[in-house]
């Protein structure tokens, strides 16, 4: 979180600082995968604010739920273009009855 008046290239500099300190809890597989913004213009009535939200890790093990889950729907295919709805209800469908 920061905290006061700073410019973009500070942090960019400590988000670097961030990135290399934590290194473990980065995955190398999503690309540029810290981003920040700078927006200085404070809430109605604050004179400023700040938010750090960060660990793309913690979902990863959701997706690979929801990829293996949809495998038999999409027939093997890795890809999230060309499923018609209709294959997709038919499919969720027919899973919910067999729970």
């Amino acid at each position: 979180m920061f905290r006061g008046k700073m410019s973009t290239k500070e942090v960019d500099e400590q988000m670097i600082k961030v990135q290399n300190k934590n290194s473990s809890y980065f995955v190398e597989w999503i690309p540029n995968n810290v981003k920040s913004t700078v927006c200085d213009i404070p809430p109605t009535g604050l004179q400023m604010a700040s938010t750090f939200i960060g660990n793309s890790t913690s979902i990863q093990e959701m997706f690979r739920g929801v990829v293996s889950s949809s495998l038999p729907c999409l027939g093997g295919r890795l890809s999230c273009m060309g499923i018609l709805v209709r294959e997709w209800m038919k499919w969720s469908l027919l899973r919910l009855r067999a729970i």
